[in-house]
């Protein structure tokens, strides 16, 4: 939902409002570099290399994208199209038996 940039997904107080608005646009603006860093320090603990990548191909693009093109396009075109975004995180329900897979 973060990021898919919803601002739905939270409720806040009339009276910090303006604030909370402040708070949560900045969340949603990094919320691809909190996944990037999410999905880095998952394959930072397994033993086999671009193994995550090849269990959640999707993020392969995703993550080029953000290494090479963060200063250089929107944060809504590197966090790439809601189809691929909704792939990725279905996979990653799984991302216990996707470490397991990636361990020796």
């Amino acid at each position: 939902m973060l990021l898919a940039k919803n601002k739905n997904i939270f409720i806040y107080k009339a009276e910090t409002r303006k604030m909370t608005q402040v708070t949560l646009d900045a969340l949603l603006q990094r919320s691809g570099n909190i996944l990037i860093k999410y999905l880095t320090s998952i394959q930072a603990t397994v033993d086999k290399p671009n193994c995550l990548e090849t269990q959640v191909p999707e993020i392969k693009n995703m993550i080029q994208r953000y290494f090479y093109l963060e200063t250089d396009i929107s944060s809504q075109k590197l966090d790439g199209d809601n189809r691929a975004q909704k792939r990725v995180f279905s996979k990653l329900r799984n991302v216990d038996n996707i470490i397991k897979k990636c361990k020796n």
